[in-house]
């Protein structure tokens, strides 16, 4: 239940923990990266447990294993951490990362707002905080702006065909969950 429904994924409590997972990917990969064109991603989430469960969310290959990322651009979170980072991965090497320790806290069981945009001109955008998103009257709109950049002008992105996903790891014998109150991705065209 929410105002215009929310996706809740919960994993089970079994072993191996490593294959504990509820995911989501569209059908059929649909984004491509491109360092003219702009591209982007956001979600709003919470999670049950901001230590124990990791979570992987944003533009990923299509996998039935969302946690080896091979090509893409996502947040990613491990279990044991509550730290979350941006990666940018293609044909499964780190080409670079941004840690938001510091930046923004994640708590157990609250809505915090993810998004990324790459602006076409060499530079990743990251966005993350609470309340990003919605109508921003009478609000300091500095405080909405972007929490960190990475310079991917000299990288190599992914030409892989990529998926909006939304994945959970349970990281303990005990059931987690993740809800997703919108998840989104385009692509200037």
């Amino acid at each position: 239940a929410g105002d215009g429904g929310q996706l809740l994924f919960t994993t089970n409590s079994s072993t191996p923990l490593a294959t504990d997972i509820a995911a989501i990917q569209t059908n059929i990969a649909n984004t491509t990266l491109s360092q003219t064109n702009k591209v982007a991603f956001g979600c709003r989430i919470k999670t049950s447990s901001a230590t124990n469960a990791a979570f992987n969310v944003g533009l990923i290959q299509k996998t039935t294993t969302p946690f080896t990322v091979t090509d893409g651009i996502y947040f990613g979170k491990a279990s044991g951490s509550a730290v979350i980072t941006v990666y940018v991965v293609s044909g499964s090497s780190v080409q670079a990362s941004a840690s938001l320790s510091g930046i923004v806290t994640l708590a157990d069981a609250t809505f915090i707002d993810l998004a990324w945009t790459l602006n076409g001109r060499g530079d990743l955008m990251i966005f993350a905080g609470s309340s990003l998103y919605g109508q921003k009257e009478n609000q300091n709109t500095a405080t909405l702006g972007p929490v960190a950049r990475i310079d991917v002008s000299g990288l190599t992105l992914t030409t892989a065909v990529l998926n909006p996903t939304l994945a959970l790891k349970s990281g303990t014998t005990t059931s987690k969950t993740l809800t997703s109150d919108f998840f989104y991705s385009m692509k200037e065209r």
